[in-house]
C-alpha cells in the first residue's frame, strides 16, 4: 500500500507546512530525515513535504525494482547506492525522484509541483515515441512485426509449457487418486486387524476367566479330597475300635464258656467222691 490512514491527518490549517506530528509515523526505510524526534519523548516536526519525501522514495524503489535499503544501513551509509543506480539508469523521471528526496525539506517540490512536472515529462515522452515511430516509417513496422513474431512464438512457448503444467497437473491428480485409494485400503485393513486384535483380546479374556473358573473349581476339589481323607481316617479309626471291642467280647465270652466247663468237672468229681465214701460197695473194692 502507497498510504496508511492510520498515520494519515486532516490540516485545518491549509497554510501550515510544519505541524507538531507523531515521530517515525510508518516504515522507516521510506520515512524523511525530519520525521525523526529530536529528543526522546518529544514529538517532530515536520509537514507535506515528508509525504513528497517518501514518494520519492517509492519511485525509486520502483525505477530501480527493488526495496530500499533498511534504516541501519540509511543510518550509517545513507542512498548512495540506491541513488547513484537511479543516475546510471537515465529514466525520464530521476530529476524529479532526485529532488523528491533531497535532505532539506524546503528544497523538494510540492505535491502540485511533482504532479505538473510528472505530466509534463508523460507528455514529453509520448510525443518522443511518436516522433520516432512516424520518422521510422516502415523500419518501425517491421520491428512491430518481429516484435509481433517473437511475441507469438513466446506466446507458443508458454502455451507448450502450460499444456506441460497441465498434463503433469492430471498426472499428480491421478497419483492422488491412487494414493487416496491406497489409504483408503489401508485404513480398512487397519479396521480388520484392529477387530481381528479386539476379538482375540476378548478370547483371551474368556480363556482367562475360564482358568480363573478352573482354578477355582481345583480349590473346591481338593478341599473334597482333603475332607474325603479326614472321613477316611475317623471311619479307619471307627473300624479300629470295632474290632478291638469285638476282640474283647470274644475273649470274654470263650472265658465264659471255659468257666461253667470247669465248674461243672468240678462238682463232677465232688459227687463221685461223695458216692465212694457214702457207698458201701465201693468202700469195700477201695
Amino acid at each position: 500500500k502507497v498510504v496508511d490512514l492510520g498515520v494519515a491527518r486532516v490540516l485545518e490549517d491549509s497554510s501550515a507546512d510544519v505541524l507538531m506530528m507523531t515521530s517515525a509515523p510508518g516504515a522507516l526505510s521510506y520515512m524523511a530525515p525530519e520525521t525523526q524526534e529530536e529528543q526522546p519523548g518529544h514529538k517532530a516536526r515536520y509537514g507535506k513535504s515528508a509525504d513528497v519525501f517518501s514518494t520519492g522514495i517509492t519511485a525509486m524503489a520502483m525505477v530501480n525494482k527493488r526495496e530500499p535499503p533498511g534504516i541501519a544501513v540509511v543510518i550509517r551509509h545513507g542512498r548512495t547506492q540506491d541513488v547513484a543506480e537511479l543516475r546510471g539508469k537515465d529514466h525520464p523521471v530521476s530529476g524529479a525522484i532526485l529532488d523528491c528526496i533531497k535532505e532539506n525539506p524546503d528544497d523538494r517540490p510540492t505535491a502540485g509541483q511533482l504532479r505538473t512536472r510528472l505530466q509534463s515529462i508523460q507528455e514529453e515522452y509520448s510525443e518522443s515515441l511518436e516522433s520516432e515511430s512516424s520518422g521510422r516509417g516502415p523500419a518501425v513496422a517491421a520491428v512491430s512485426n518481429s516484435t509481433a513474431t517473437r511475441q507469438q512464438e513466446e506466446i507458443a512457448v508458454l502455451q507448450a509449457e502450460v499444456d506441460q503444467l497441465t498434463a503433469d497437473r492430471d498426472r499428480c491428480r491421478e497419483e492422488r487418486d491412487g494414493i487416496a485409494e491406497d489409504l483408503e485400503r489401508m485404513t480398512t485393513y487397519g479396521i480388520s486387524i484392529r477387530a481381528e486384535r479386539d476379538q482375540m483380546a476378548a478370547q483371551r479374556d474368556q480363556m482367562a476367566a475360564e482358568r480363573d473358573q478352573s482354578t477355582h473349581d481345583l480349590g473346591v476339589t481338593e478341599a473334597e479330597r482333603d475332607q474325603m481323607a479326614r472321613d477316611l481316617e475317623s471311619m479307619t479309626l471307627e473300624r479300629d475300635r470295632l474290632a478291638a471291642e469285638r476282640r474283647q467280647q470274644q475273649l470274654t465270652s470263650a472265658v465264659a464258656t471255659r468257666e461253667p466247663r470247669r465248674l461243672r468237672r468240678h462238682h463232677a468229681s465232688e459227687r463221685r467222691q461223695a458216692r465212694v465214701h457214702t457207698d458201701p460197695l465201693m468202700q469195700q473194692v477201695i
